[in-house]
């Protein structure tokens, strides 16, 4: 076993054991706080006075919802991140962050004919049913997808693996209606897409990091080798509108181009700091080409960890907009015995040279990474960025329908451009 394979074996070990002692530390550092206000004979006198004398009877899924709902709004009251879970928020959760789901592999978009398809991937369950990109679901189960709430109706494609879920469809060339039962399968939400060569003849090799989960830094480095056997010679890794994700999977991320160091420190309530450090150099690290990362308001919690790292070690150089400053720690913790969560942020982030990027509005500070070039578009361009990269996210491998030209992207125009003329500049320089 190589000293790799045995590193990425051992350290989430080495993680939940620190992880554990850091909570124990941190429990018996922290002074014996007062109890937080609830009032339970209020609480449950409350809950009898409904059950007694409320004009109707509320049955038990009403009940269940009004407790989840007082469940959600005491936890959004401490900050726009805490949140209570219920058991399908929980489920949803789990996978989105393992990067698969149960479903039948089709991005759609509801219109007023029937929910579009935008995307299909071969393999998956759709495709080999014959539904293709530009093709108009007309039912899911049944449901009428012709109607208002028709995404709630594409929904319905998600459940267990294994089982059916009857669709009917007409082809983008016409004809009459087409019907199949579909059997759900396993289907992997892609983190890294839309590689390409942004410009081949400069060896500009282009990414996009849509979220990050499990599978990320996998993604990446198979990513990276692709583009370098295409030629790249500099890389652009886009995160706009990435909201973030698993932290481990950004760090692994920052250790694909940095060889050392620190990527980030989290510090909790009781003081105590927790620096997570580089795994170190790997043969298929990225470690001296030329690097642009492209940053927005939407670039946020993980992917500003990511960028923060690399901006601080001046390993890349920031293309775009202030990034939305959400530098807090927020771990799921399951209740004891039941199938809810809760998200609670538990601690701060600080970048390897200690910068806190949080935002705070209440006092008017912005916070967010401020970038070294920046870089703009208009509200149409932007749209229709946000549209591609909606639909890149939902992590099918996007197929444009025919005839769709790629919008247009001047942030990213402008980090090709640097890249560009850095590579024209070291040819000249014979290097």
């Amino acid at each position: 076993m190589s000293v790799r394979v045995l590193f990425l074996v051992v350290t989430p070990l080495l993680l939940l054991a620190a992880g554990l002692g850091f909570l124990a530390a941190e429990a018996r550092a922290r002074p014996a706080a007062p109890t937080l206000y609830w009032p339970d004979d209020v609480v449950l006198e409350m809950r009898s006075l409904v059950e007694r004398s409320y004009v109707d009877e509320v049955p038990p899924e009403q009940a269940k919802g009004l407790f989840y709902a007082a469940c959600k709004a005491y936890l959004s009251g401490l900050d726009p991140y805490c949140e209570f879970l219920t058991p399908e928020e929980r489920r949803a959760m789990e996978q989105e962050t393992q990067g698969e789901f149960g479903g039948v592999g089709i991005v759609g978009k509801p219109t007023g004919d029937g929910i579009l398809v935008r995307g299909t991937r071969q393999g998956d369950p759709a495709w080999d049913a014959g539904i293709r990109a530009g093709d108009l679901l007309l039912s899911i189960d049944g449901a009428d997808t012709r109607v208002e709430g028709a995404r709630d109706v594409l929904h319905r494609l998600r459940g267990e693996p294994g089982t059916a879920v009857a669709v009917s469809w007409r082809h983008r060339d016409g004809g009459g209606p087409r019907e199949a039962t579909v059997v759900r399968s396993r289907i992997k939400q892609d983190s890294v897409v839309g590689v390409a060569m942004a410009d081949a003849g400069a060896g500009v090799g282009y990414l996009r990091i849509a979220r990050f989960q499990e599978n990320t830094a996998a993604d990446l480095k198979a990513a990276l080798a692709r583009l370098k056997a295409d030629g790249a010679r500099s890389f652009v890794v886009d995160l706009r509108s990435d909201y973030g994700g698993v932290l481990p999977a950004a760090v692994a991320c920052a250790d694909c181009f940095l060889d050392e160091g620190v990527v980030v420190v989290t510090r909790s309530r009781a003081g105590l700091e927790r620096p997570t450090h580089l795994a170190g150099r790997d043969p298929g690290d990225v470690l001296d080409a030329p690097l642009v990362l492209l940053v927005d308001g939407n670039t946020a919690s993980a992917a500003e960890v990511l960028a923060g790292a690399l901006q601080d070690y001046r390993r890349a150089v920031l293309v775009g907009e202030r990034t939305f400053g959400k530098f807090l720690v927020q771990r799921i913790v399951p209740l004891e015995g039941k199938d809810v969560a809760v998200r609670l942020t538990t601690a701060r982030y600080f970048t390897p040279y200690g910068r806190t990027l949080q935002r705070d509005d209440a006092r008017g500070v912005r916070g967010g990474l401020v970038p070294d070039v920046p870089a703009t578009a208009t509200e149409a361009q932007r749209r229709a960025i946000a549209e591609a990269v909606f639909e890149e996210q939902q992590g099918l491998d996007w197929v444009l329908l025919p005839g769709s030209p790629a919008p247009e992207d001047p942030i990213l125009a402008r980090a090709v451009g640097l890249l560009r003329d850095a590579d024209a500049a070291r040819a000249a320089d014979g290097k």
